[in-house]
């Protein structure tokens, strides 16, 4: 097969893209869960306590706490 072909479907309910050149896969993306944080989410948060050796800080979430790294310079509050 030559040329370029993008299918749409579901995986496990999920909605996911594949793209296929010259008959080979080369890019397949499958819609990350409702449940899942994925990498690029912005979140409004407030710096907990810093972890000193760590580089890095706990922060308050509405979801809960998590680490936020290289938080150099920011206060507590």
């Amino acid at each position: 097969m030559k040329g370029c072909l993008v299918a749409f479907d579901t995986v496990g309910g999920r909605p996911a893209a594949a793209r296929i050149v010259d008959g080979r896969l080369e890019d397949l993306l499958i819609d990350a869960p409702d449940d899942c944080i994925v990498p690029g989410t912005i979140y409004r948060a407030r710096v907990g306590r810093p972890l000193k050796g760590q580089g890095g800080a706990i922060v308050e979430t509405p979801d809960g706490p998590l680490f936020l790294r290289q938080a150099k310079g920011l206060g507590q509050g």
